[in-house]
C-alpha cells in the first residue's frame, strides 16, 4: 500500500510544474477555471493510471526521465541488471518497498515503474535532488546507503556536492562517488562506470588517491595505518570497497 501510494504521490506532483504553468495562462479566467483545470488533470491521472489509492499531498516534484542511453550496451545506471528494492527519505518521509535506479552520469534518482493503461509502457520519473534526504538500494549481495551532500555541506572540501554512498561511519568515515564517464565508441555514447572515494579522518573528506597519500592522512598516527595497509597488501588505487572498510575498521579499533 505504501508502494503504491508512493506512485501516486509521484505521479500527481510530477505534473505540479504544469498545473502552474496553466494556471499563469489562464489567470484571466479566473479561479473556477483554474479549479477545474486542476480537477480535469486529476481524473486523467485516475484513468490512465491504475492505481486505486489515497492520493498523498507533498512537494515531490519530478520530471519525465528520458532513458537517453537506450542505444548504449554500457549503461550509466548503477548495476541496472541487478535485481533490488530500495527505500527513499523525501524531506523526512520514508518509503519502502520500492524500485528505484540511480544514473551515475546525471546524478538522478529516477523511479522507474509507472505504468499505464494505454500500451505506453513504463514512464520514468527522475526525482528532485533537493528535496531527497537518503536512499538505499538492497541488492543480495550489498546494500548501499547514499545521502545527498549539498553544496552547503560541502563548503571548502576537495569533494563535489551530490549523492554519495555512506560506506563507513565509525570514527573514520568512508564515502564513496559513483560516477561514469561517456565516450563515443562506433558512433554511439557508451557510458563507463568508475568509483572514487574519499576519507575523514577529522579534517574533512579528502579523495584517495596512493597508499602514502591515505596513510599520510592519519597524522600522526600513520604508523598504525601503515602497519595495517603492508600487513594485509592493500594497494587503495585498487582496493574495492571492503578492503576500505576493513582497514579502517581495524584502525578505529586499535
Amino acid at each position: 500500500m505504501a508502494r503504491l501510494s508512493f506512485l501516486l504521490f509521484l505521479i500527481l506532483c510530477s505534473f505540479r510544474g504544469l498545473s502552474q504553468e496553466t494556471a499563469i495562462v489562464i489567470a484571466s479566467g479566473g479561479k473556477d477555471m483554474i479549479a477545474h483545470t486542476e480537477k480535469a488533470q486529476k481524473e486523467y491521472l485516475e484513468k490512465a493510471y491504475s492505481l486505486r489509492v489515497g492520493v498523498d499531498d507533498g512537494v515531490v516534484n519530478g520530471r519525465t526521465y528520458f532513458p537517453y542511453h537506450y542505444r548504449s550496451k554500457n549503461k550509466p545506471l548503477l548495476y541496472f541488471e541487478k535485481d533490488r528494492t530500495a527505500s527513499i527519505t523525501m524531506d523526512g518521509r520514508k518509503y519502502e518497498n520500492i524500485i528505484l535506479q540511480y544514473d551515475t552520469f546525471t546524478d538522478e534518482v529516477i523511479f522507474p515503474e509507472i505504468e499505464n493503461k494505454h500500451g505506453q509502457g513504463l514512464y520514468q520519473i527522475s526525482l528532485n535532488k533537493d528535496i531527497i534526504d537518503s536512499f538505499v538500494l538492497f541488492f543480495k549481495d550489498d546494500t548501499l546507503t547514499f545521502r545527498n551532500i549539498t553544496e552547503k555541506e560541502v563548503g571548502r572540501a576537495s569533494l563535489p556536492s551530490g549523492f554519495f554512498e555512506i560506506a563507513y561511519d565509525g570514527d573514520s568515515k568512508f564515502m564513496v562517488r559513483h560516477t561514469s564517464a561517456v565516450h563515443q565508441k562506433n558512433g554511439i555514447d557508451e557510458y563507463f562506470y568508475s568509483a572514487a572515494g574519499y576519507v575523514n579522518t577529522g579534517s574533512g573528506f579528502t579523495r584517495i588517491r596512493s597508499n602514502g597519500q591515505f596513510i599520510k592522512m592519519f597524522g600522526n598516527r600513520s604508523a598504525e595505518m601503515k602497519k595495517i595497509v603492508d600487513r594485509y597488501k592493500i594497494n587503495v588505487r585498487k582496493a574495492n570497497k571492503n578492503q576500505i572498510i576493513s582497514a579502517l575498521r581495524l584502525f578505529d579499533n586499535l
